[in-house]
């Protein structure tokens, strides 16, 4: 069974947290392209995300 739920970044971009019964755990911000993470916890994909939307905010200097 997969448990699906929605975080919100310190950010306050919302992710999608996806978490199998096998214990892997993806990520996945709808509002940026290529956003995605996959991982072995919560944790580390949240921080990957995180990352992901800091360099594309710093790279456009936009949120488009």
């Amino acid at each position: 069974m997969e448990k699906q739920e929605i975080k919100i970044t310190d950010s306050k971009w919302p992710v999608i947290i996806k978490e199998s019964g096998k214990g892997d755990v993806e990520a996945e911000c709808p509002f940026f392209p290529d956003c995605k993470a996959k991982g072995d916890s919560e944790v580390e994909v949240l921080q990957e995300i995180g990352f992901k939307i800091t360099r594309k905010i710093e790279e456009t200097r936009s949120v488009n």
